[in-house]
């Protein structure tokens, strides 16, 4: 199954304060659709774990035409689609009931042994199945650049529980998502995001703190903002963010 489609309905308590479908809600959506096709493919983390391998997740690039409201049903196909050097892309389709398309997005991703703490060549692993040569995005994810040094910007911190993280162990990355986001500008609360781009660059595990701060790099109707987060206590990078705002 080179393309796997799967139906989800929006449910009350996937939706934001705004009624439509929460940013951290639709990269649950990729991430349940990426891991089932995995699986299907005989590469996801219940075959991976018994050989002490799993799946880390390295960027996301996600474009928005529109944010579904309570109860739509969306429809997302999800592929893997070309690999560069350690790195595994799949990307995504999301469709409301009409076929108009809501979102698409592109993901890259490492299969890591934790043990060692570093990635694995992909080849002996994936090497049974082919890569569907179709971009849903056109995207290199391109690096994100740091925040400018600004000693009096706030930082919003947040501690790691328990139900943050995943079987890994550590935060899922919707959690970092929902963090880098609560720390927007007030003057772009009526907004949604229309395009994120995000690195994950280090680890987070229960207990632990995390720093967030964001700061406004381009203005007007589809402001852009950066956003940075950091384990306050070694000031080690975590996540970098680029968010696109636009009203929907």
């Amino acid at each position: 199954m080179k393309v796997l489609t799967r139906e989800y309905e929006v449910r009350p308590y996937e939706l934001g304060a705004d009624g439509r479908l929460k940013t951290t809600s639709l990269v649950d959506f990729l991430q349940d659709i990426a891991g089932e096709h995995a699986d299907l493919l005989g590469v996801g983390m219940k075959q991976l774990m018994p050989d002490g391998l799993t799946w880390f997740a390295l960027r996301y690039h996600i474009r928005v035409s529109r944010w579904p409201g309570l109860r739509e049903r969306v429809t997302i196909r999800s592929w893997p689609s070309a690999r560069k050097r350690l790195q595994a892309i799949r990307d995504f389709e999301v469709r409301d009931a009409e076929g108009a398309l809501l979102a698409v997005a592109a993901s890259a991703w490492v299969i890591v042994d934790p043990q060692q703490g570093r990635p694995v060549k992909l080849e002996h692993i994936l090497s049974e199945f082919a890569d569907v040569e179709q971009r849903a995005i056109e995207t290199n994810f391109p690096r994100i650049p740091a925040l400018a040094p600004d000693p009096a910007a706030p930082a919003e911190l947040y501690r790691a529980l328990r139900e943050h993280c995943d079987a890994n162990g550590h935060v899922n990355n919707a959690v970092y998502l929902a963090w880098a986001l609560d720390a927007m500008p007030p003057a772009l609360q009526d907004m949604r995001p229309a395009e994120i781009e995000i690195a994950f660059k280090g680890e987070c595990r229960p207990g632990e703190r995390v720093a967030a701060r964001t700061q406004l790099i381009e203005e007007g109707d589809t402001p852009v903002t950066l956003h940075l987060l950091t384990a306050p206590e070694s000031g080690a990078e975590l996540v970098r963010q680029r968010t696109r705002w636009a009203r929907f």
